[in-house]
């Protein structure tokens, strides 16, 4: 994890609400945010229906995107099995079965970032179309 979800200075949003109706509504808003900023920060994503968590972070041109790994079987094979698409430009910086994974990904691709969060909850951690997810900002 980048920090502990709570450290230092942070601001939570939250999705379902009129300000941001959908997850991926509020994974934009977010992302475009952090983007903006030009000290260290993270974002830490959770969703009421799941155990999954992921984090998006800022470093110089890449997003850092972190998230939970909570399976026996590889990246490649549960990603497939999920029909989760991951571009061939983003850089597998870390991977660990049953802890977490991190991709390294240009923030020029940060839309791509966004859509995968929202694969991410709906097809690998299975929260239904209309699932909630808790945003937290950190610095």
């Amino acid at each position: 994890m980048f920090g502990a979800p709570g450290s230092n200075s942070s601001r939570k949003k939250q999705s379902g609400t009129t300000e941001y109706p959908t997850a991926k509504q509020l994974f934009s808003y977010m992302v475009s945010e952090l983007l903006e900023t030009d000290i260290w920060s993270w974002l830490h994503f959770e969703a009421r229906q799941s155990k999954g968590w992921a984090e998006i972070a800022l470093d110089s041109d890449d997003l850092l995107v972190n998230f939970l790994f909570p399976f026996r079987d590889s990246l490649e094979n549960v990603f497939s099995n999920k029909e989760v698409e991951i571009p061939e430009s983003w850089a597998l910086d870390y991977f660990k079965k049953k802890k977490a994974a991190t991709f390294r990904v240009n923030k020029v691709q940060a839309d791509g970032v966004i859509n995968f969060l929202d694969n991410l909850f709906i097809k690998v951690y299975e929260c239904p179309i209309d699932y909630v997810v808790t945003g937290e900002f950190s610095r």
